[in-house]
């Protein structure tokens, strides 16, 4: 879905007001934000809805790089909420566009990649690539090495939803080669690996999907956030999968226990957490 630059310039602006209150009110809606992701609202769609509204009663010369990160945050709730995605295209498109206008690479690469995953999400495959293949690119300019790692998963997750593995594989092994040799990403390393296990599946090359399995487990073996136990459910189902597939049956019974196990650990996380990977996506989170 395209949206007119003009139409998005006009919601971005009405009734200006006193600059000091002006920005007060953005650092609450800020916080309301933040609020919701550990704490849901009981209807988060109402309230991302009146969020957006809040928004557009701040004029854009108000701490732009703050209205970025709310739009960016409310694209992503809306996202993983799960129930109206769609309502995610119009924040994640104004956060690249005023991105790109106050010349922030940083918020101009995660307002890239949460439109790209949004815009995969409501079938745009085209457009979705575009957006992370542009990402990639503003990261690469950037020589940010995590910033980087998450765009070549992103990128291969774009892939791996149009079917095309082979090209996915290739992304996903990018991402870990970026991230080799640099401890502040092993976690986003776990998490390419275990993408290029669920490529390798996909692509019947069985025996390669289990030595990246093994050593996207092996990186964290024992995950110490709701985000690294939510990699370690989902790398589990893939290594059950891969056994399962090459006729380990007894070896794929002891992993799906294992599965269990992480699944009921990471539920105990649920009423408080929203992941910040889902189906192999990757958040470009605030640093």
């Amino acid at each position: 879905m395209q949206w007119d630059k003009n139409k998005l310039r006009f919601l971005v602006y009405l009734a200006p007001g006193p600059l000091e209150h002006l920005q007060q009110e953005l650092a609450v809606l800020e916080q309301s934000l933040k609020a919701n992701i550990s704490s849901p609202n009981a209807n988060t769609v109402a309230f991302l809805n009146e969020a957006l509204r809040r928004l557009r009663e701040v004029p854009f010369k108000v701490d732009p790089a703050r209205r970025i990160n709310c739009l960016i945050d409310i694209a992503s709730q809306f996202y993983h909420q799960g129930q109206s995605t769609f309502s995610a295209v119009e924040p994640a498109a104004l956060a690249v566009m005023l991105a790109r206008d106050v010349g922030d690479t940083v918020l101009l690469n995660r307002a890239l990649n949460m439109q790209g995953i949004v815009l995969l999400s409501t079938n745009n495959p085209g457009d979705a690539i575009a957006a992370l293949a542009e990402a990639l690119d503003v990261a690469e300019s950037a020589g940010d090495a995590s910033a980087k790692t998450k765009a070549w998963v992103n990128l291969g997750t774009a892939f791996y939803e149009a079917a095309l593995y082979a090209d996915a594989r290739d992304c996903a092994e990018r991402a870990t080669h970026v991230a080799t040799g640099l401890p502040a990403l092993v976690a986003l390393k776990a998490v390419a690996l275990g993408n290029v296990a669920l490529y390798c599946m996909h692509m019947q090359e069985y025996e390669a999907g289990l030595h990246a399995i093994r050593d996207s487990i092996a990186l964290r073996h024992a995950p110490d956030s709701p985000a690294e136990m939510l990699t370690r459910v989902f790398a589990e189902g893939t290594y059950t999968r891969l056994l399962l597939a090459v006729g380990r049956v007894a070896e794929a019974a002891e992993r799906a226990q294992s599965l269990r196990s992480w699944r009921q650990e990471r539920n105990r996380f649920a009423p408080t957490f929203q992941p910040h990977v889902r189906k192999g996506w990757l958040r470009c989170t605030r640093a």
